[in-house]
């Protein structure tokens, strides 16, 4: 079975299910978003936390603060600077959450 046949079965069938079962798809496609939303959340978050991190350690080093002060307030709020900053470029990638999507 290659891909062309399993696109010519599985296709239809899909969008059969779609259709007897709307609510079910809808959900389905809402659980798709919000994981790819988690997910770019969780990536870019950690990203802009790194960065953030390294140019605080670098602005640390230059007024010659204690390092384990630095790295101790880094740790103590790295979570919500990846759920701040990762929120915020997911939203500028998929928009704002709909309503359906936050329904959990």
């Amino acid at each position: 079975m290659g891909v062309p046949t399993l696109i010519l079965v599985v296709l239809p069938l899909i969008l059969v299910w779609s259709f007897v079962y709307p609510d079910a798809a809808l959900a389905l496609l809402a659980e798709l978003q919000r994981q790819l939303r988690q997910h770019i959340i969780r990536r870019e978050g950690n990203r802009a936390a790194q960065t953030l991190a390294r140019k605080l350690r670098i602005w640390a080093a230059k007024r010659r603060l204690d390092a384990d002060l630095v790295e101790d307030v880094i740790n103590t709020h790295k979570q919500e600077i990846i759920e701040g900053l990762g929120s915020r470029y997911a939203n500028e990638i998929l928009g704002e959450p709909s309503p359906l999507e936050r329904y959990q």
